[in-house]
């Protein structure tokens, strides 16, 4: 190869370095031989079409150097592993010499983002002439990364309001983290945000506010992004929200009863869905009212308003209609409520219903008692429940009557309306009993807390709550999802259990001794009645708490043998070993006579973090000799404010009667000269000094 071929050579190498997933050659073979044997040098490869999937084509590009002259020339890919199936060979007629030239192989991807060592074999028939068959092959070697290709998948989160502003989560699925651009339209809907594209990198939840306008809205989702040739690659989704109709708007009367021929307060309450703000208009049939329809404001999701009427039938009908706004988006809705009107409940006969709630799929004991002056008949029917006798019922009686039976409520309201005939005429009442979702048992713990670390124990009180017996059940506790504590699953059986009737169970379980705060149980009960089975569930709460912990960690008392008439010293070293701080930390002197406090009796030290440690003084001085016992007394609180006490003694022995001793110094005798007096006083005011030092310590503590 010449120096102008060389040059010419590197600069289309140059040229051909452009970006792209990387491939690397491993042999590139020479051009520097004999032209009797193939003379090719690899130069670069590159891709020319990506594969998109699994199984889809793509092709190579591999440029070449000729030094020879050569015709005839098949190029054959033979891939190194599994991943790379080979396409058909690439035919070039002529090559010249001192020439570069391309060639483009297609091959099968059965798998992406995967790296292969392919071989590429070139065989060339002939060389400069046709005369002789050449015959000439050679081998080229590289390593190919097969990159993955944008993929994308989108799906809605959520469900959407017809006509209404609805909030839905886009997500987008990105496996490979392809930066790309995601729009967002609607088809037969109206796309309040994103208003503009929205760049993503990987997977991403995107917050959608849509308003469709029918049943078959649908959100266009489309992906903009590049391969890893930087070609475009674009999808577009449509997508379907579940779209429901707006919750009805509630109407309720109160009271749930009027009186026929009266004058009655009547207490109109309209609820909307949302909190929006609207108007109700209310029209009232079968009674006289001041003014109809009556117009109710409603301010955020509620209004009331107040009328006065007068019953002039039995049924008297609210028929309301309602509008209301969400973010500018308007609804209406009719709807209506009818409540009766009877004689006034002292004019005939008196009906009363217990008890006044029921609970919802379960058995409920329902009495009815009737009072009339004189024979009444009294003809009963209830809806929204299931009774097990035919309807309606009839009860007679003189004077007063009562009826039992066992309802089972199947609706939210269970009404019951009665109509009495009195020898005076005919009394109707309509009873509507609510039918709450609690549960027939109640489970309650004994004692509420515990202490945090260790092993702790209750006793679990379970309470059939209903009106109806339990014949027999099981009750199964364990920990509920998320609670710290370990304990095993409890299971205990047992029988015959009355209304009000309470089971009491023990169990066991360990609290970390870090933990503080509610620590939830989950109880299922299965049971049995007399009208069949059924099962209970629900959670209970123990609260753990950390107490506090302070530790006497060492006293002292200074000098150990205090002398009669000198003062001494008695402190006390408290450590908060606990896992909580404590607060009002106060240590309390106790002197018996003969020992007087120099300092306060009273150190306090106030709060402590734990893992901290404080130390008190005091100071005391002997007036007579004996053996004494020094009571210091530690008091501190939690942050509940429950009260610890902790009491230690010190035995303190007082030695000799001489008033001449303070301390360990000795007064001299008259006559033995002034040094030892100097000494003695010089004793004195050194313990003095240490004294007045404590003590101001302890104030200063007192004031921190």
């Amino acid at each position: 190869m010449n120096a102008k071929a060389l040059m010419a050579v590197v600069l289309v190498m140059a040229s051909l370095a452009a970006a792209g997933p990387a491939i690397q050659i491993t042999s590139a073979g020479s051009s520097g031989g004999s032209c009797s044997s193939l003379q090719l040098t690899l130069l670069n490869a590159q891709w020319a079409s990506l594969p998109q999937y699994n199984g889809s084509s793509a092709s190579l590009t591999l440029t070449f150097y000729s030094s020879c002259t050569y015709h005839a020339v098949t190029f054959t890919l033979a891939p190194q592993c599994p991943y790379i199936s080979p396409g058909p060979p690439a035919f070039v007629q002529s090559i010249p010499a001192n020439s570069m030239f391309s060639v483009t192989l297609q091959l099968y991807a059965e798998r992406l983002n995967v790296t292969c060592p392919l071989e590429v074999v070139a065989d060339a028939q002939y060389g400069a002439g046709f005369s002789q068959t050449l015959d000439a092959s050679g081998a080229y070697f590289l390593t190919v990364f097969v990159p993955p290709y944008p993929t994308f998948s989108a799906s809605l989160q959520g469900s959407a309001y017809l006509g209404l502003p609805s909030e839905l989560a886009l997500v987008v699925r990105d496996p490979y983290s392809f930066p790309a651009q995601v729009s967002v339209s609607g088809q037969s809907a109206a796309v309040l945000s994103p208003t503009s594209p929205v760049s993503i990198r990987g997977d991403v939840a995107i917050p959608l506010k849509v308003v469709p306008y029918s049943q078959s809205a649908a959100v266009v989702v489309s992906i903009r992004s590049q391969d890893a040739l930087g070609n475009p690659v674009s999808y577009t989704y449509t997508l379907y929200p579940p779209v429901v109709q707006p919750p009805t708007p509630t109407i309720s009367i109160s009271p749930s009863t009027l009186y026929l021929d009266q004058l009655n307060n009547v207490t109109i309450s309209v609820s909307v869905p949302f909190g929006a703000n609207g108007t109700a208009a209310v029209f009232i049939s079968g009674a006289s009212a001041p003014a109809s329809p009556v117009v109710v404001p409603i301010v955020n999701g509620r209004g009331e308003a107040s009328v006065e009427i007068t019953p002039l039938q039995p049924s008297v009908t609210f028929q309301a209609s309602v509008s209301y706004s969400v973010e500018g988006y308007q609804q209406s809705a009719q709807i209506s409520a009818s409540i009766w009107a009877v004689q006034p409940p002292t004019a005939l006969a008196g009906f009363t219903v217990s008890p006044q709630v029921l609970i919802s799929n379960s058995a409920n004991n329902l009495t009815f008692t009737i009072e009339a002056p004189g024979r009444f008949n009294a003809a009963i029917t209830i809806s929204g429940a299931s009774a097990g006798v035919p309807m309606p019922i009839y009860i007679s009686g003189v004077g007063s009557a009562s009826y039992s039976l066992v309802v089972y409520p199947t609706a939210q309201q269970v009404s019951i309306s009665a109509t009495i005939q009195t020898e005076r005429g005919t009394q109707q009442y309509t009873v509507n009993l609510p039918a709450t979702s609690s549960n027939i048992f109640l489970a309650a713990p004994s004692p509420t807390s515990v202490t945090a670390g260790g092993n702790r124990s209750v006793v679990v009180k379970l309470v059939n709550q209903g009106n109806v017996p339990v014949e027999k059940g099981v009750l199964v506790i364990a920990p509920a999802s998320g609670s710290p504590v370990l304990m095993g699953t409890v299971v205990y059986n047992f029988s015959s259990l009355p209304p009000l009737g309470v089971v009491e169970v023990p169990i066991s379980f360990l609290v970390p001794a870090g933990q503080t705060g509610s620590l939830p149980f989950q109880y299922t009960v299965y049971y049995t009645t007399p009208l069949g089975s059924g099962q209970a569930q629900g959670v209970f709460y123990v609260q753990s708490f950390q107490p506090p912990s302070v530790l006497i960690s060492s006293t002292s008392v200074t000098p150990q043998t205090p002398a009669l008439g000198a003062p001494f010293f008695v402190s006390v070293t408290v450590i908060n070993n606990g896992f909580v701080a404590v607060n009002n930390l106060q240590v309390q002197l106790e002197a018996p006579p003969g020992l007087t406090p120099i300092t306060p009796t009273l150190n306090y030290i106030g709060n402590l973090a734990q893992q901290q440690s404080q130390t008190a003084t005091f100071s005391l001085n002997a007036t007579r000799p004996g053996r004494y016992v020094v009571t210091l007394l530690v008091t501190y609180q939690d942050q509940y404010g429950h009260v610890y006490n902790q009491t230690v003694t010190l035995p303190v022995a007082i030695g000799g009667n001489s008033t001449r001793r303070f301390g360990n110094f000795t007064r001299a005798a008259p006559g033995a000269g002034g040094a030892a007096s100097d000494a003695t006083v010089v004793a004195v005011a050194a313990v003095a000094a240490v004294a007045v030092a404590l003590v101001a310590i302890g104030i200063w503590r007192r004031r921190r």
